[in-house]
């Protein structure tokens, strides 16, 4: 299996540092997590041991990569 990453590097190009996996990411403009970042993740669902399925949620994260909760759930 592949899993995308989600990397941060500074202006000047050093400092390249894995924040958080995931495919897609979106910088929040404004409002209370402004700089905040919106990733989509692929994710797998377990009933114990047991593989329920796959989803792919969009999950809203610090710059430093620290889940801070679900952003929206896509169908």
């Amino acid at each position: 299996m592949t899993s995308g990453a989600i990397h941060a590097v500074d202006i000047d190009g050093s400092h390249l540092r894995f924040v958080t996996d995931g495919g897609e990411l979106r910088v929040v403009q404004s409002g209370p997590y402004k700089s905040n970042i919106i990733v989509n993740q692929h994710r797998y669902r377990f009933k114990g041991n047991t593989p329920l399925g796959s989803y792919n949620w969009d999950w809203l994260f610090t710059p430093t990569g620290k889940q801070i909760k679900l952003y929206k759930k896509i169908d």
